[in-house]
């Protein structure tokens, strides 16, 4: 057994006792055994652990296995601790969370000056607790005040979105700042900015305002509509077939949003056909069309694929499809004969090139000096040549009669005077502004309807 010499024993007894009271850090144990030793803040989800060395880990409640708080009576400790408290606070805008956190503070650091301060903080919150104040713009208000906060952005919101409807995106810009800045929650304001920003496509920026107003209202179905149309601009159709299917949910008796479903179920890429969320989409489809057909039919208007006519013109379409029809038909009986003319073809340029090698690779004869030297072409290899020739000039000939009826196809089709898709989904747009006042001030535009 080795024993330490006195002068290293002593240095080391020295250094535990200059230890900071703070050293005594709570403890959080995971789920995975790991222990994390350090100062704790309370986030939202879980906590913060900053360890001795200053490093802060995030840890979330389901990665908590326990939490051991050790008890820290340290007058400095408790004066960090409250500083951090009130800079988590005013980070927060939950009244109701931050008095917690307050009175869990109280109960650990008791009969400190600190606490004294604390306390005195607590009575504030408290106080806006009581008079059901919440933050907007960066300061806490009462339900007066943020009614008129929210009046100033709704008339902000009401003007942009009259410039947005005229096409005058760039006038509408900086109402919608204001808006924004007066209301950062404005669901009317960030839906217009959605818009705007679709109008100038940057989708990404028009999805991350839509998600905001869905966080805000989360059954309104023009700004699910919207977030599927951005989703499938972005060639993310799982995710445009899931907000549809919620879209309709909310507001299946828009017919544009129930448009737009027909639309993207007619051009629904093959790989997605059967899917779960396809089926449940369909399935709504379905329940939604059939409720919109008796509403649309008593107003005179029958389905023409994703649009409505009236039941003459429907009548007048559907004979013009007819007649487009049988010469599509006719069509594609001459383009597969074409096919089959060009396939014949093939084999006769390829019997005649065969004939015409046997004939090269046999065509020779020996010089006095017992040299092989090519002799004269016979004939018939001439004949060969010419049919060769022929052949080719028939077969590009073939080539292009299928260009043309590839092109007379495609002409005939843009003979139907509505076509039944135009492979187009619609953005509800400033219609579609959720929470805008009506004109004759009697109150607010529908939410779900748009």
């Amino acid at each position: 057994m080795r024993f330490r010499p006195p002068a290293l024993a002593a240095c080391a007894v020295a250094a535990l006792l200059s230890l900071p009271l703070c050293s005594r850090a709570d403890v959080i144990t995971l789920t995975n055994g790991t222990r994390l030793e350090g100062d704790l803040e309370r986030t939202a989800d879980g906590y913060n652990v900053t360890t001795a060395d200053g490093k802060t880990t995030k840890v979330t409640a389901s990665q908590i296995k326990s939490v051991e708080i050790k008890p820290q009576t340290s007058p400095d400790d408790a004066r960090k601790r409250l500083e951090s408290l009130r800079k988590s606070a005013e980070r927060m805008t939950d009244l109701k969370l931050i008095v917690a956190r307050y009175h869990e503070y109280l109960k650990r650091f008791a009969g400190t000056d600190a606490a004294d301060d604390a306390l005195a903080d607590l009575k504030v919150w408290e106080q806006r607790q009581a008079q059901h104040m919440t933050k907007a713009a960066g300061k806490w208000v009462t339900p007066e005040e943020l009614g008129a906060i929210q009046e100033e952005a709704q008339a902000s919101a009401v003007k942009a979105r009259d410039l947005i409807a005229a096409g005058k995106l760039r006038e509408a810009g900086p109402l919608l700042d204001l808006a924004l800045q007066q209301d950062p929650k404005s669901p009317s304001a960030l839906f217009l900015r959605g818009v705007a920003q679709y109008r100038q496509d940057q989708l990404g920026q028009a999805r991350k305002n839509f998600t905001e107003v869905l966080q805000l209202m989360a059954d309104h179905g023009p700004t699910l509509n919207n977030l599927a149309v951005v989703y499938w601009r972005q060639e993310q159709v799982p995710q445009a077939v899931k907000y549809y299917e919620q879209a309709l949910a909310a507001a299946g008796a828009d017919e544009r949003i129930v448009s737009n479903v027909a639309e993207a179920l007619n051009a629904l890429p093959q790989e997605y056909r059967d899917a779960a969320a396809t089926k449940k989409l369909v399935a709504r489809f379905q329940q939604c069309e059939d409720a919109l057909v008796k509403k649309m039919e008593r107003r005179g208007l029958y389905r023409w694929g994703a649009a409505w006519v009236k039941g003459d013109e429907l009548d007048h379409l559907q004979q013009v499809e007819r007649e487009i029809n049988a010469k599509i038909k006719d069509l594609e009986a001459e383009y597969q004969s074409t096919e089959d003319r060009i396939t014949t073809t093939d084999d006769e340029i390829a019997e005649t090139q065969r004939g015409m090698r046997r004939i090269e690779a046999t065509n020779y004869g020996r010089d006095a000096q017992g040299r092989p030297v090519r002799t004269a072409m016979p004939r018939i290899y001439y004949d060969l040549q010419r049919d060769y020739n022929a052949l080719r000039q028939k077969r590009a000939d073939l080539v292009a009669h299928l260009d043309d009826l590839r092109r007379q196809a495609k002409s005939v089709r843009k003979e139907l005077p509505v076509p039944r898709y135009t492979g187009v989904q619609k953005l509800i747009e400033a219609e579609g502004t959720p929470l805008i006042p009506l004109p004759d001030g009697g109150g607010q535009a529908p939410v779900s309807a748009g």
